[in-house]
């Protein structure tokens, strides 16, 4: 599907490629813009009064969203958020702070007395998701007619999912009442190594999933080791290590599902603030109920968010799904360090090179001579500061070369935008 705009710039209802094409080689449309595609038509023709429903199913790392006129779901979008990426860099940051201050070097302060967080504080991370969900719920509300939106308001109880049978004062108290860690510890793994079987030497508390594979500092990922067992076992996993039945003792990281419990009071706050209309609210439970009743994937399973009756099965017109990726406007650290972390050069303050600047969607022909002359094609610039423009895929650079090759078409808003096919639409459990 294509986005389409009135002369005026009022959304319509997007039209098939095929009509798009139409549109514009009969010069009825314009290209409005090109990531995402949307045409502006030249003339004000009646617009029918017809409003999309736009179907949000928020997630930890990709979050869901289904366009969709009564039951048929015409579009489909998979919002790839970047708060692992900011979560690394933030601890990245944090352990060479850490390091300065072991140092005889010069060192940030640990931080401002009297500082006090906000109400309603969110990780850099966790913000940044919300933000991005935000950005995007606008972005489609600018470009196709929405009337109402479904939005999953997700709540999860972790005591439960662990223990479905916990209940009364246990349920209250927690797992560590009464006890420090490291005694809670010594008296779950019976004072002693578990992984060599060691007694009365000094012990370590060694992470089971460590935190570099993803593991957290959650009780259940704790175990005790001796210092020579700690050294061996380095970054392995319990099961690298030789140590499978562990594995069962550990508990599954919840990481995803507390920022899912942080974010939905946030997610539903700057929805709100971008879209005046209906915004109704709905639980996980019945978006799994209805696609498993309707026998959809979990590719389109935001066709099913909403309260449906047995009836009102989703009908899906579509075998793409739109990928649209958040990478940022740019990188904040000025320093650029070689492989071995020393510095090697620093960023210019002026990032636009004649025009064009890193992220800007550019046409380019190569005119010249050289190894590139004579390719043609779109992608994303790089602009080095002699004003050098590239653009590159993967490790192999495409076409390099001035300015003058390049032709601006959009520039870059901190996102990437992608399509892929769904090849089985049939629902797997």
């Amino acid at each position: 599907m294509i986005f389409t705009l009135s002369k005026n710039k009022i959304p319509l209802m997007p039209v098939s490629e095929k009509r798009g094409h139409e549109l514009l080689t009969q010069k009825k449309a314009t290209i409005h813009k090109y990531f995402p595609f949307v045409i502006r038509l030249k003339k004000n023709y009646p617009i029918f009064d017809s409003k999309l429903t736009m179907k949000i199913r928020p997630g930890a790392n990709v979050s869901k969203i289904a366009l969709a006129k009564g039951n048929d779901a015409i579009c489909f979008f998979e919002i790839v958020h970047k708060s692992f990426i900011i979560k690394q860099k933030l601890v990245s940051r944090a352990s060479l702070r850490r390091s300065r201050r072991n140092r005889n070097t010069r060192y940030r302060e640990p931080g401002v007395p009297g500082w006090k967080r906000k109400d309603g504080w969110l990780p850099p991370s966790l913000h940044a998701k919300v933000i991005q969900t935000q950005n995007i719920v606008k972005k489609l509300c600018n470009h196709v007619p929405v009337g109402k939106i479904c939005l999953e308001y997700i709540k999860f109880d972790t005591q439960k999912m662990e223990n479905p049978d916990i209940s009364g004062v246990e349920y209250q108290q927690g797992e560590l009442m009464g006890y420090e860690v490291r005694e809670y510890l010594l008296e779950k793994w019976g004072r002693k190594c578990a992984y060599c079987g060691k007694e009365n030497v000094p012990f370590t508390i060694d992470h089971i999933i460590p935190k570099k594979r993803g593991g957290t500092d959650r009780i259940g990922n704790l175990t005790l080791a001796c210092e020579d067992c700690n050294k061996k076992k380095g970054t392995k996993t319990a099961a690298e290590f030789g140590f499978p039945d562990l594995l069962t003792k550990a508990s599954k990281p919840l990481a995803n599902i507390a920022s899912l419990n942080s974010t939905r009071k946030a997610v539903v706050k700057a929805i709100k603030e971008v879209f005046d209309g209906e915004i109704e609210f709905v639980s996980a439970a019945r978006t799994k109920k209805n696609r498993i009743l309707f026998g959809v994937s979990k590719d389109f399973e935001a066709s099913c968010v909403g309260k449906m009756e047995e009836t009102e099965k989703p009908t899906i017109t579509t075998d793409y799904i739109e990928v649209w990726k958040a990478i940022g406007r740019g990188n904040r650290q000025i320093c650029q360090p070689d492989a071995y972390g020393f510095p090697r050069a620093y960023r210019s303050r002026n990032k636009v090179k004649n025009g064009l600047q890193t992220g800007d969607f550019c046409k380019f022909k190569h005119t010249g001579k050289g190894k590139f002359a004579g390719k043609e094609g779109v992608g994303r610039v790089t602009v080095k500061a002699d004003g050098t423009v590239y653009i590159q895929k993967g490790k192999e650079q495409l076409v390099s070369g001035t300015y003058k090759y390049f032709k601006l078409l959009q520039h870059g808003d901190g996102w990437e935008y992608s399509k892929r096919k769904v090849v089985d639409n049939e629902a797997k459990e």
